[in-house]
């Protein structure tokens, strides 16, 4: 991109663009915004950023010290043990990340000590002047503009509120926890990789994600008949997470940050919120024809269209093989819920309220099925009507 810059445009950039600057990272590392990753030689961060949420990832190359396991992580372990720790380690590579709402013309300033393998923020407003900014210039890559347009159909409802509520810091890596949902596997990887002391997992603040059981979907002193119907149709216990979190688009605003981090920081604590916020709303069949009979605003059947507009960003977003190497069971996950999201909408769209919104929806659902088609997924139409019935009409 710079090489196309006139002086003049860059000088624009320059001056109404915001920085995102990363140094200390080791020759060889990984890092990038948005979705974009590249390996770095020298390197010292991101111009040109513009306003809004952006996502900043790492991952450093071990030095020659980070890389030996230490005595103290082998002592008393039986050899074996102790060579499985190590080659888990070294076969998954962390990534780290902070996650920020930039200001107009905000310079973020991050270092990476290789001695201790961790990243502090550097203080102050701004934390760099104009000489020492100058002076990197040769040595930052321009702001992935091509990129821009992906990363915001990915990030669409992530306010500030819910960026604070589940990352108070806005830092994480992969292997910090998820608050209720840290299970053996993270643990052993965070064993095995003995990260440095500033990180988020090392820190003690596990990703504050709603915590919610969806087998136990019904209201307190609910009868039978109700528990039965409510067990099914996930809607009052929607309603219940809705109001925890600050409604249905700040709902929606969790369940892309967490695909954020699973997809781009390999967040593997995420996957299950993931799962599990997607799985509701997918679910939750009384608040997709009639969100008020269930104590949700009007405006919640315009959150279930922002949906698929999300999931067909989320699928895009993943590799290619991602569903036989990475992710091998989202793809019957992906196939079932969005498959009971598709007959949720079928019986919503007979309702008075979506009567103005059926194009909308059939224009949002054919681009879902070429995103899934792509992925190798098969999603039917969205029939209008009694799926039972035989007066259906196919979007």
């Amino acid at each position: 991109m710079t090489t196309t810059l006139s002086p003049d445009q860059a000088r624009a950039l320059w001056e109404a663009g915001g920085f995102a600057l990363l140094t200390g990272l080791p020759m060889g590392s990984e890092t990038g915004m948005d979705g974009t990753f590249h390996t770095i030689n020298v390197f010292a961060g991101h111009k040109f950023v513009p306003p809004g949420l952006h996502s900043v990832v790492w991952s450093a190359t071990p030095t020659s010290s980070s890389s030996t396991t230490t005595p103290s992580s082998t002592e008393g372990k039986p050899q074996s043990e102790a060579s499985a720790s190590a080659d888990i380690a070294a076969a998954f590579p962390i990534r780290s990340a902070f996650l920020h709402f930039w200001q107009p013309k905000e310079r973020v300033v991050l270092h990476y000590d290789p001695a201790t393998e961790s990243t502090t923020r550097k203080p102050g407003s701004p934390p760099i002047d104009e000489a020492e900014l100058q002076a990197l210039d040769p040595q930052m890559a321009p702001y992935p503009f091509a990129q821009l347009a992906a990363w915001k159909s990915l990030s669409t409802h992530i306010t500030p509120p819910v960026l604070v509520r589940v990352c108070p810091s806005g830092r994480v890596d992969s292997l910090t926890a998820a608050a209720g949902e840290e299970g053996d596997e993270i643990k052993e990887l965070r064993a095995a990789v003995n990260k440095g002391a500033a990180t988020n997992a090392a820190a003690g603040e596990p990703l504050a994600f709603p915590v919610f059981d969806l087998k136990r979907s019904w209201n307190e002193g609910a009868s039978g008949e109700e528990v039965t119907r409510w067990s099914r149709d996930k809607s009052m216990l929607l309603a219940r997470v809705c109001a925890e979190v600050g409604g249905p688009a700040a709902l929606l605003g969790h369940l892309q940050l967490s695909h954020i981090l699973v997809s781009q920081v390999w967040s593997y604590a995420s996957l299950s919120p993931y799962k599990r916020l997607l799985r509701l709303l997918c679910r939750s069949e009384s608040a997709l024809a009639d969100p008020a009979a269930v104590g949700l605003p009007q405006s919640t059947r315009d959150v279930y269209i922002a949906l698929l507009s999300t999931l067909a960003a989320q699928l895009r977003a993943l590799p290619n093989a991602a569903f036989d190497t990475e992710l091998p069971d989202m793809r019957e996950f992906y196939e079932l819920e969005i498959d009971a999201l598709r007959k949720g909408l079928g019986h919503a769209l007979g309702e008075r309220g979506w009567w103005g919104k059926v194009g909308e929806v059939g224009a949002k659902w054919k681009d879902l099925q070429a995103a899934a088609a792509d992925k190798g997924l098969v999603l039917l139409e969205v029939s209008a009507g009694d799926e039972d019935s035989d007066e259906e009409e196919v979007l």
